[in-house]
């Protein structure tokens, strides 16, 4: 019976210390600036939008509306993030 309470004492104290661990590298950790956040979903937006009109080119509606819509967006995407740098 002592050799059980003394493991389960012994697991309590190492899942604090891992708690303890864990609290203190998140604080440590590195963590992205809200511009370098923006400029993260920018970047994927901008990846999402070159997808998309490759996609309309393939399947030949490159001269229709929301092609051209597209690239007016990709344009304005991408010149705000050049300003933005």
């Amino acid at each position: 019976m002592s050799s059980t309470r003394h493991r389960i004492a012994n697991q309590e104290a190492l899942a604090r210390m891992v708690v303890q661990h864990a609290a203190a590298t998140s604080r440590h950790a590195p963590h992205p600036t809200p511009s370098r956040q923006l400029m993260d979903v920018v970047e994927e937006a901008i990846a999402d939008k070159r997808r998309h009109l490759a996609e309309l080119t393939r399947r030949g509606l490159a001269g229709d509306a929301v092609y051209i819509a597209g690239q007016a967006q990709l344009a304005r995407w991408i010149e705000a993030r050049r300003v933005n740098r």
